[in-house]
């Protein structure tokens, strides 16, 4: 079965890559052709695409009126605030915000979309590229995506007790593919739920008086650069971006690394013709963009060169030429001292006129608790009293229950909704935008049997599973 498996897979990519061959034709064309109207008719048709099968969030809220400020903590030469914001669904997004110390502004400010790192925003490379940016003067807003830092379900300890050991930057990636199929089979894609985040951080920067929101701009490495390519596209009010470690050519990632992870993998975008990882970028033209990669990284330089040919004839033909620009620095997938020190020069030239600082100031990083929004509650009870089955390593929610409405219970799901029956299974957690779906989960390291228990038959074998927990995801 493992080779029919694989011929599919392999006669499936054949027929992407000859769509990406005939895209890569017209574009070249398109770009001899050179005719600015045209290239920006492109543009937004590329922009739309994009939006159509991401199902665009709604129209931004006054994210003003549900934040909260929990914490302040001076730093030397910046700030932090620790702040929930609770958007218009009812989840809470714990957002850290690094303040300039220098003249009360208003500031530009940038939104920092973190990767796959469990850590979230506090991972230490993170502070220290956030920390640095307010000592330049720029307001650095980073948040948690979903099943990172606050908003995971689970510790470490917690995560290796029900998965195994996992190198580290996997662990966000299956929770994230957990949710992502569950969308597929729905036609969804999560990618809308991150990009729901990203613009609600957006609405809050625009709320504060100390922000000025002609100057906000937009990064992020690995999925946070694929969360910042398309808030980019999206969302008018950015006017720069700088994704880091995420681009290349989509062929040479089928070939090489597979599909990519489900928020960064839009299932149905090249139904019709191929859309390559370069037309996000398209669908975010003429604004300005600094693409940063790195020489060691999975994303291959070779694709990262081509793709930054096409570009650079694109803005040129427009005559931005100067508004695209690639950087490369000699490390692996990791948000290096290198790759911050570009993110500084780029950000200070366009939101600041002037070049970025000729070193990085040494940065103390400060513990999870000390950055942590939300109210702690540990899950360390949940895993005391074994349900009936013997194959499942899930326990019932035992005494500590998350409390309906409390921001960390929105964290993870919205607000208002009762469910079925509680279990700390992996999936119960894993909410995102209109998914509608019942599942019952139930075997070793919790890679056992899925059902769905919205026919008949998926109702009797769950039922037929004793001791499996069974859910309702109602966002």
């Amino acid at each position: 079965m493992e080779w029919k498996r694989m011929d599919a897979y392999q006669t499936l990519v054949a027929r992407l890559q000859e769509k990406y061959r005939a895209r890569d034709g017209a574009v070249s064309a398109l770009l001899d052709e050179g005719v600015p109207g045209k290239l920006l008719a492109r543009a937004r048709k590329m922009r739309r695409r994009l939006a159509d099968n991401l199902c665009m969030p709604g129209a931004a809220v006054d994210a003003a009126t549900d934040a909260k400020v929990t914490a302040r903590l001076q730093q030397d030469g910046y700030a932090i605030e620790n702040v929930i914001i609770t958007d218009d669904t009812g989840y809470a997004i714990p957002v850290n915000l690094y303040l300039p110390d220098a003249e009360p502004g208003p500031h530009p400010a940038v939104v920092v979309s973190m990767g796959h790192w469990p850590r979230g925003k506090q991972l230490p490379e993170n502070q220290i590229f956030c920390a640095n940016l307010a000592r330049c003067g720029i307001i650095a807003a980073t948040y948690d995506p979903i099943c990172q830092g606050e908003r995971s379900p689970f510790s470490q300890q917690e995560f290796e007790r029900c998965f195994g050991a996992v190198p580290e930057d996997i662990q966000a990636v299956d929770l994230h593919m957990q949710a992502g199929n569950l969308s597929y089979l729905l036609g969804e894609n999560l990618g809308a739920l991150f990009v729901r985040d990203s613009m609600r951080v957006v609405d809050y920067l625009c709320s504060r008086p100390d922000v000025d929101t002609k100057r906000i701009g937009a990064t992020g490495q690995s999925g946070g650069g694929t969360q910042t390519t398309y808030l980019a596209a999206l969302d008018d009010r950015i006017c720069c971006y700088s994704p880091i470690q995420c681009l290349t050519k989509q062929a040479m990632t089928l070939v090489e690394n597979g599909i990519g992870d489900c928020e960064q993998s839009i299932v149905g975008i090249s139904a019709g013709e191929g859309f390559d990882y370069a037309d996000v970028l398209w669908a975010a033209f003429p604004k300005p963009c600094m693409l940063s990669a790195a020489s060691e990284d999975f994303f291959l330089l070779e694709g990262v060169r081509q793709l930054e040919g096409e570009m650079r004839r694109l803005y040129k033909a427009a005559g931005n030429a100067a508004f695209f620009s690639v950087q490369v620095a000699p490390c692996a997938h990791v948000i290096s001292a290198p790759t911050r020190m570009f993110g500084y020069d780029f950000f200070c030239r366009q939101l600041l006129n002037k070049e970025g600082p000729a070193s990085e100031v040494d940065t103390a990083v400060l513990k999870d608790e000390q950055l942590a929004c939300l109210p702690h509650i540990s899950l360390a009870g949940l895993f005391e009293r074994p349900t009936g089955c013997p194959a499942c390593r899930i326990s019932a929610l035992g005494s500590q229950p998350y409390r309906r409405g409390s921001p960390r219970w929105r964290s993870f799901r919205p607000g208002g909704h009762r469910a079925r029956r509680c279990a700390p299974s992996l999936q119960n957690f894993m909410m995102f935008h209109r998914l509608r779906i019942r599942y019952s989960h139930c075997g070793a390291r919790m890679r056992g049997r899925r059902f769905c228990c919205g026919t008949a038959g998926g109702r009797r074998r769950a039922a037929a599973c004793a001791g499996a927990a069974t859910r309702s995801v109602w966002p």
